[in-house]
Order: C-alpha cells, then sequence, then structure tokens
C-alpha cells in the first residue's frame, strides 16, 4: 500500500469538510447519466476516493463506484478540487 503524498494528504484534508455536498453532485451526476437505465442504482457497490498517483497535481481526483454485476466496471466522477469536472464509465 502506498502511502499518500502531501499534496494528497492536503485534498483529503480540502474535501473532507464538503464532502455531504460533493456526494450530492456525484448522485446528480449519476442519475443524469443513467438517465436510461432507473434500475442502476441496485447494482452499486464499493464507493471510494481514488487519488491518481500518476496526476498528483493536489486538484485532480475521482469518486469511483463499482457495478456489482460487472466487477471490471467503474463509474469515475471527476473532480479538480471541489469542482465537478465529468462523468464517464468503462473497465
Amino acid at each position: 500500500m502506498n502511502l499518500p503524498s502531501a499534496s494528497q494528504a492536503a485534498l483529503v484534508r480540502m474535501i473532507t469538510p464538503v464532502l455531504p455536498a460533493i456526494l450530492r453532485r456525484v448522485e446528480e451526476a449519476m442519475v443524469s447519466y443513467n438517465d436510461h437505465d432507473p434500475d442502476f442504482r441496485s447494482f452499486l457497490r464499493d464507493p471510494h476516493v481514488w487519488l491518481s498517483s500518476e496526476s498528483d497535481d493536489g486538484t485532480t481526483w475521482s469518486f469511483v463506484i463499482e457495478r456489482a454485476d460487472n466487477p471490471d466496471f467503474g463509474y469515475h466522477t471527476e473532480f479538480k478540487g471541489t469542482n465537478f469536472v465529468e462523468i464517464w464509465a468503462g473497465d
């Protein structure tokens, strides 16, 4: 297990106080993204914050949610700091 870098630790300290608002934004993005699949919520599992070691710029991170029916699939809600950037999904 890799320890977070100093910039990643600072990022976590920045987003933690506003996590409820971030989770509301993630939910909005997920509902909009899955408008064709009204049952998508029943397949969601293992939500987690992903800090990329490749883009250790102190602002870039993703909230990732996996699907129980496809173990290699995940929804990636990307942020810059506390600002939503985009949502995408894939293997």
